[in-house]
């Protein structure tokens, strides 16, 4: 699904989608990074297209970009958990973008990624439908999440050019709570 930005309709599906990622994840407060010690003081970001939206990854939170990622195996209970990817001798569990953000397509096709993100420092990856272009973002411009709620991987969002921003460290502490059931279950 292509969305034209130029279509007043699509401009307000995609700014009301924004606007409710963030409405359950309000608290009294007023809005903060959700991680101030992790919320990176770099502006500069690399944006992936999801289905006319922009999910945007601190570029320092990323080791590599592998257009050509190996193939992801494993059947998670998750949905936005893809599988699990060899990477470096390490089995790294992926997070399909589309699907953690709740869009319908998912970026795996026959179990490929189009790119594979590797997390700097974190045992984690994101697959994204391609390869993401950097892009510099002025803090003051993004309505950071408030503390807590549902998305931990949720940074805030960028209404100017439809972008989510990805918080690294809750998406691994989002991880790590999945890799506890699974223990527990075995």
């Amino acid at each position: 699904m292509t969305m034209h930005m130029d279509d007043s309709v699509g401009q307000d599906a995609v700014q009301a989608y924004l606007d409710d990622l963030l409405l359950e994840d309000e608290s009294a407060a007023s809005p903060v990074p959700a991680c101030e010690a992790s919320t990176p003081a770099a502006e500069e970001y690399c944006a992936f297209e999801l289905n006319g939206l922009k999910l945007l990854i601190p570029a320092a939170a990323i080791a590599t970009v592998d257009e050509a990622p190996p193939a992801i195996t494993g059947t998670c209970h998750d949905s936005w958990l893809a599988g699990y990817c060899l990477i470096d001798a390490d089995s790294l569990p992926v997070v399909d973008a589309p699907r953690l953000l709740g869009l319908p397509d998912s970026a795996l096709v026959a179990g490929r990624a189009g790119a594979l993100v590797k997390l700097a420092g974190r045992n984690a990856a994101v697959a994204v439908p391609a390869r993401g272009q950097p892009v510099s973002v002025d803090p003051e411009t993004v309505t950071w999440r408030g503390s807590g709620g549902r998305r931990p991987w949720l940074a805030g969002t960028l209404a100017t050019s439809y972008g989510v921003l990805l918080d690294v460290a809750g998406l691994s502490s989002l991880l790590a709570t999945v890799d506890d059931r699974e223990t527990a279950t075995n």
